[in-house]
């Protein structure tokens, strides 16, 4: 189990049996948050590519920062890039899936032939307000779209190899 130095009581953020030592540790400073983590985390990741690896660190990171200006259902293999460009938030999305586990080849044939598409994925993204335009690009097609408290949702169908969605205008949400 995971204990917070911040007020000593349990985190459900590792389900282990308990060894007497903490998996992490997560302290308040000042108006921010610190997690240490006692061992060489990310060069076993690398090494292995264990998915709970990469899924106890999303736990840790919503810790960090529990309202994200995005959030999404997207596989570990989807890259998100976002960038602003005058009033417009740009998020372009990249399917970096080979269709099969490259680590799993016994052999040198490591080539991609083909990217398969991917989806539906869902895209919650913090707005100061609702947009005017929410559009795929290429293409300029208008996407599916909903407003609840702040939070714009768009539903990518799916994903050949690349899109940007654009939204126009926009502001984050303070």
């Amino acid at each position: 189990m995971l204990f917070c130095l911040r007020n000593s009581k349990p985190c459900p953020l590792l389900d282990v049996t308990d060894s007497g030592f903490p998996t992490a540790t997560i302290r308040q400073v000042g108006a921010g948050t610190v997690i240490h983590i006692p061992t060489d985390l990310f060069t076993a990741y690398w090494r292995t590519g264990d998915p709970p690896i990469l899924g106890w660190v999303r736990e840790l990171v919503d810790r960090l920062q529990p309202e994200p200006l995005l959030r999404t259902d997207a596989r570990s293999f989807v890259e998100i890039s976002l960038r602003t460009k005058a009033d417009t938030l740009l998020v372009h999305v990249i399917n970096g899936s080979s269709g099969r586990d490259l680590s799993q080849v016994d052999a040198d044939d490591v080539w991609v032939d083909d990217i398969p598409s991917i989806g539906p994925i869902t895209f919650d993204i913090r707005c100061a307000a609702p947009p005017d335009e929410v559009r795929w690009q290429p293409g300029d097609v208008p996407a599916e779209t909903s407003w609840h408290d702040g939070i714009l949702q768009v539903i990518l169908p799916h994903l050949n190899i690349h899109t940007c969605l654009t939204i126009r205008p926009w502001a984050k949400r303070t």
